[in-house]
C-alpha cells in the first residue's frame, strides 16, 4: 500500500527524469576526471580535462596560426621555402587554406594529446609531458621566425 508520502518520494527519484535532463550538470563541469579503479590499466577517457591543459592546447593552436602566418610571409619575401611537400601544395593552392589546414592537423593532433594526457606512452613517459614538449617547440619555432623576420628586416 503506498502512502501520499512514498508517492511524492518515487516522482522525485533522479532515474525517472528524462534521460537528456537526468545529469545536465555534468556536461558542463564534467564527472570522471581519472581512472576509478586500480583495475582500469586501459585507455579510460576522462569527462574533465585540466584547466592547464587546455590551456596548453589552445596555446599551441594560436602558435601553429602564427607559425603558419610567419611561413607565408618569410615565403612571400623569398627569405625560406616550405620543405613540406603536403604543405607546399596548399600554399601554392591558397594561402589561407594553407592557414586553415595547418591549423586544423595540429588541433586535431592536439586534441588526441589532450584527451590521453593521463596515459603513459612506453610505461614511462606521460602524454601530458609531450604535450608540454610541443608547446616549447612551437615557442622556439616562433622564436626561430622572429629571429629571421629581424635580419630580413620584415618586423
Amino acid at each position: 500500500m503506498t502512502t501520499p508520502m512514498s508517492a511524492d518520494l518515487r516522482s522525485m527519484d533522479r532515474r525517472t527524469r528524462h534521460p537528456l535532463m537526468a545529469d545536465w550538470r555534468w556536461g558542463l563541469r564534467g564527472r570522471r576526471r581519472t581512472v576509478r579503479r586500480d583495475s582500469d590499466d586501459g585507455f579510460v577517457q576522462p569527462d574533465h580535462i585540466h584547466p592547464r591543459i587546455a590551456a596548453a592546447v589552445i596555446t599551441v593552436v594560436i602558435l601553429s596560426a602564427l607559425d603558419a602566418y610567419y611561413t607565408l610571409h618569410l615565403i612571400r619575401a623569398g627569405v625560406v621555402s616550405e620543405a613540406n611537400p603536403i604543405m607546399r601544395f596548399f600554399i601554392e593552392t591558397d594561402a589561407q587554406m594553407f592557414i586553415n589546414v595547418k591549423t586544423a592537423f595540429t588541433a586535431g593532433a592536439l586534441m588526441v594529446l589532450a584527451v590521453c594526457s593521463s596515459l603513459r606512452v612506453f610505461s614511462r613517459l606521460k602524454v601530458e609531458a609531450i604535450l608540454y614538449g610541443v608547446l616549447g617547440l612551437y615557442v622556439a619555432l616562433i622564436g626561430y621566425h622572429l629571429t629571421l623576420l629581424a635580419r630580413a628586416n620584415l618586423l
